[in-house]
């Protein structure tokens, strides 16, 4: 994995990890400030660590979407042929939520609500009535992630109508609202109005069945301790049917927006591989029929897999697999589809009847989609890059990271070592009536900007 950051102090740092099913561990950092980091530039970056680790070894290189490091992807692609590179989910799904939320029936919203809680944090009064009434809450504005914070926002307020509807019924709202100045007054009608419309809460109720199945998929692909390669194909599916079961007639409009970041950005034949790999999705959704993943999938056999005897030899095993003959079928296998992780799964049950297979299925299913890794530890990176560090070679910070990163990598590792495996499980994902509340709790700020 590799990600841009910029410090403090303007230097501008591109770090590289390495993922694996035992985690996420920092390999280097590149001061890229007198670079001109156009996708050449990040290739020859690029190129130089998969050497430096054993192309091999290397199944993906996985990065943010920006053109350079597209581009540079693209060409790494050409050059090595039996590695992939994809973008990290987490930011194409914000995306999809950034074109959702500028779209000319909903941006005129998400603004009505950014002037409602900038009104209520800007004014101690008013902040202390909104948290009377919601028992100590608060509501979720634009500090958690991009372009997904003005949908939890709107989501927020959305959960405190009641309380909102009793905070400017309240005396206190009543006699501090007549000690304000005329432009503040104006300010605290357009709040009480939005309040008081009926309109306004069914926009709001609209607006979030549009984004909340996007947001549970981030959800998912949000995370430090997974791999989600099997499951993404799957959760995105799932996203846009609750979309149209949501929306109803409308729903073409948003699926085409959808549909776009999906098949220009995020949509990748190693997406497919992973969903076709997992004897979950397998054997309940009859992707035996569906030609775009059997063809994703035997496209990454011949890409990853160099020699014809083992190509041939997967695509048999494959077959065993996908009619559930042989082994496969027996009901040892059955029954731990839902009790293993995919990868386990294979490695326990199947690689004494299908051992090419297996040894494929392990390395994609062991991959991750996600940017968490790098991102959640930016805050370690701007702790070491200060400006009183500022006389320290960037070898010397490098190496600060380097062993500060790996050890809270190892005692993360270590913590986790001893707890039961965390499967995922989209049928609770998808059928959770309020997906949000811990992801928000865990991740809440409170700064004010909007």
């Amino acid at each position: 994995m590799c990600d841009g950051w910029s410090t403090q102090n303007r230097k501008c740092i591109i770090n590289f990890l390495v993922y694996s099913p035992q985690g996420a561990i920092f390999l280097k950092s590149v001061d890229a400030s007198d670079k001109y980091k156009d996708s050449n530039y990040i290739f020859g970056l690029m190129n130089e660590v998969v050497d430096q680790i054993g192309e091999k070894r290397v199944v993906q290189i996985v990065t943010d979407n920006g053109s350079n490091y597209k581009a540079a992807g693209v060409k790494l692609m050409g050059v090595r042929k039996n590695l992939y590179w994809t973008p990290y989910a987490a930011h194409c799904i914000d995306l999809m939520l950034k074109d959702i939320a500028n779209d000319t029936s909903i941006k005129p919203l998400i603004q009505k609500s950014q002037e409602l809680t900038c009104f209520i944090y800007n004014h101690g009064w008013a902040l202390s009535l909104m948290r009377t009434e919601t028992r100590n809450g608060e509501l979720v504005r634009p500090a958690i992630t991009r372009f997904a914070t003005n949908f939890l926002a709107l989501d927020s307020i959305l959960t405190h109508q009641d309380d909102l509807k009793r905070m400017t019924n309240t005396r206190g709202w009543a006699k501090n609202y007549t000690k304000l100045n005329r432009k503040d007054r104006e300010k605290a009608n357009v709040v009480v109005g939005l309040i008081d419309s009926q309109t306004y809460w069914r926009n709001i109720a609209g607006v979030t069945a549009i984004f909340g199945p996007l947001v549970k998929v981030l959800r998912m692909v949000d995370s430090d301790d997974k791999a989600e390669m099997d499951h993404l194909y799957e959760a995105m599916d799932r996203a846009i049917f609750m979309i149209k079961k949501n929306v109803g007639k409308g729903y073409k409009k948003w699926w085409q927006m959808i549909d776009k970041r999906w098949n220009n950005q995020l949509h990748q034949d190693i997406h497919a591989a992973g969903y076709f790999l997992n004897p979950k999705y397998q054997y309940a959704n009859d992707v035996v029929n569906d030609d775009e993943v059997l063809n994703g999938f035997h496209r990454v056999v011949n890409r990853i897999v160099n020699d014809n005897e083992t190509r041939l030899n997967i695509n048999r095993e494959a077959e065993r697999f996908r009619l559930k003959t042989c082994a496969f079928g027996s009901n040892q296998f059955q029954s731990a589809v839902t009790r293993c992780l995919p990868a386990e799964w294979w490695s326990i049950y199947a690689m004494e009847d299908a051992p090419n297979l297996t040894r494929l299925a392990v390395r994609i299913l062991s991959q991750t989609v996600s940017s968490s890794n790098c991102e959640r530890n930016w805050t370690i990176f701007s702790l070491i890059h200060t400006r009183p560090r500022n006389r320290l070679t960037m070898a010397r910070l490098e190496k600060l990271v380097f062993v500060h990163y790996n050890m809270r990598s190892r005692v993360r590792n270590v913590q986790r070592s001893g707890d039961d495996q965390n499967i995922i499980d989209l049928d609770e994902i998808f059928h959770d009536q309020d997906p949000l509340t811990a992801w928000t709790r865990e991740k809440r700020s409170t700064s004010l900007g909007w």
